[in-house]
């Protein structure tokens, strides 16, 4: 009788194993099928567009001439609280290249504003890049279009491309700068016309800016549309020829 007992409760105990381990399978394939689905969702949805935006930032050190000119300038202007420019480690910048402001306040345009030259030298810069998916069959070519670019301090809705002259380190000797909704034409390669095939991929992209300037770090680089995120990368590293080359990872999601 003991015997029998014990016989029924492993079968029971073996029925409930079969049961919980086939309801865990059917949950498991429901649950990847739905991940799947959702993924294909947000595949279809994204294509490469034509031409696509980039917000990065970047650390450059200028020319001594321009560099003086800058802060010769800009440091007599600066009024610091119970002490003197001279003392700051980061001196800031972002007033003296407000071409927005400039337009709305005479009194700001005729304080602030620098020379003509130091704002085109920094205004003169050109991107080239490659983004390819992990397997190579996705290739696009980037390149900045000629689109009108502001100096400027401009908030993070609108759709103007501009660049934020934000501050000088006196340490470093170097100026740090944001680039933002920066246009690019899209060329492809390699066609598959969607977004998310560059996920885990490679980048390549060199800036090339006036023999004034040299870039000697680039971080924080978005690729987007006015509405939607699509790519960042990830472990950014200089060749000795100037080019970054990076992980490429989507952010749709």
């Amino acid at each position: 009788m003991l015997h029998k007992l014990k016989i029924n409760r492993m079968i029971l105990l073996w029925i409930a194993v079969v049961i919980a381990g086939t309801f865990m399978t059917i949950y498991g394939s429901h649950r990847l099928s739905n991940e799947w689905s959702k993924k294909d969702v947000i595949r279809q949805a994204h294509t490469i567009p034509d031409f696509i935006l980039v917000d990065f930032e970047v650390e450059a050190e200028f020319d001594e001439d321009l560099r003086d000119k800058i802060l010769t300038e800009c440091k007599s202007k600066i009024h610091v609280p119970n002490g003197s420019v001279n003392d700051l480690k980061e001196i800031p910048l972002s007033t003296f290249f407000a071409e927005n402001l400039y337009k709305e306040s005479k009194p700001a345009k005729k304080n602030y504003k620098l020379d003509k030259n130091i704002y085109e030298n920094i205004k003169s810069f050109d991107i080239i890049g490659v983004l390819k998916s992990l397997d190579s069959s996705t290739r696009i070519n980037i390149r900045k279009n000629n689109n009108k670019i502001l100096l400027s301090t401009l908030n993070s809705n609108t759709k103007d491309s501009y660049i934020e002259v934000r501050e000088y380190n006196t340490k470093t000797n170097r100026f740090k700068l944001l680039f933002n909704n920066i246009q690019l034409n899209v060329e492809f390669l390699r066609q598959s016309k969607f977004v998310v095939d560059l996920d885990n991929g490679e980048t390549q992209i060199t800036i090339i800016t006036k023999p004034t300037i040299q870039i000697t770090e680039i971080k924080n680089v978005d690729f987007k549309t006015n509405s939607t995120k699509y790519l960042t990368l990830t472990d950014i590293k200089k060749d000795e020829l100037g080019w970054y080359t990076a992980k490429t990872k989507l952010l749709l999601r």
